[in-house]
């Protein structure tokens, strides 16, 4: 709806070639012809969107720290918390980690004709476009995964969540990745046979199968710290009924 109504706005007839133009800035440039103050206010409220996505994404990957270090699958020092409850040292190494990355990009782009605009276009379109094929690429396993797990594990579900919800899932979000794998060029805006295409997917790949390879290291090597991160977090099947019928609480939950 969104793109329609920019469409009309703009004119269906001349959007291409503004879009070609203005770029990202098309709406905000559209806006400003028309009143000046609305277009301020929408740059306010991309701004405020953008600090509250990166904080989400933030909070996302500190716990993620925070869980694979409980579970030594990461340093142990990523597992603690403050006192407060929050997961600190994870929150430290998502921003050291972040400092890096942006620095990086940033001495990379010292002369470049992009000048102080190269780590923002560089480093928002290549990685914000890297993590959505590696979302949907999760996604897509995640929903193998379900029709695999229930195969092993007979709880009292209908057949529509133990295998036609997740196949639907699967064939579809497959589908989608394909897609993204295939005309990624597209979504970097690179030239065709250009390294960034292999590159980017390829980092999503590999960190896939270096995942694969340290959990095989970790159950070999250390197989009580698997089991244990296996099991860690798992209700009994009498409690995960329990909660689909929403007969269990949180009180019980806890004390379970």
């Amino acid at each position: 709806f969104s793109a329609w109504a920019v469409g009309v706005g703009v004119g269906p007839s001349s959007v291409v070639e503004e879009s070609q133009t203005f770029g990202p800035d098309l709406i905000f440039n559209w806006l400003g012809q028309h009143s000046p103050m609305l277009a301020n206010f929408a740059n306010l409220l991309f701004v405020t969107s953008l600090l509250a996505v990166l904080l989400a994404f933030h909070n996302a990957v500190a716990r993620y720290f925070f869980a694979l270090g409980r579970s030594t699958v990461l340093p142990k020092a990523l597992g603690t918390t403050a006192p407060n409850g929050a997961p600190r040292n994870g929150s430290l190494m998502q921003s050291g980690l972040a400092f890096v990355v942006v620095v990086g990009f940033a001495i990379a782009g010292i002369g470049h004709e992009l000048g102080e605009l190269f780590p923002v276009i560089t480093l928002f379109t290549w990685l914000t476009n890297a993590a959505a094929f590696g979302l949907v690429f999760l996604l897509a396993i995640t929903s193998v995964a379900i029709i695999a797990w229930f195969r092993t594990n007979q709880l009292q579900r209908g057949i529509w969540t133990r295998v036609i919800a997740p196949s639907i899932a699967t064939i579809g979000l497959t589908t989608v990745f394909i897609m993204i794998l295939v005309n990624f060029e597209l979504m970097i805006d690179a030239e065709a046979g250009s390294a960034l295409i292999y590159i980017m997917p390829g980092l999503i790949i590999v960190s896939g199968v270096l995942g694969l390879v340290w959990g095989e290291i970790i159950q070999r090597r250390r197989p009580q710290d698997y089991e244990a991160m296996r099991h860690q977090d798992v209700l009994s099947d009498d409690e995960e009924i329990a909660i689909a019928q929403g007969s269990l609480d949180d009180n019980e939950r806890s004390t379970n």
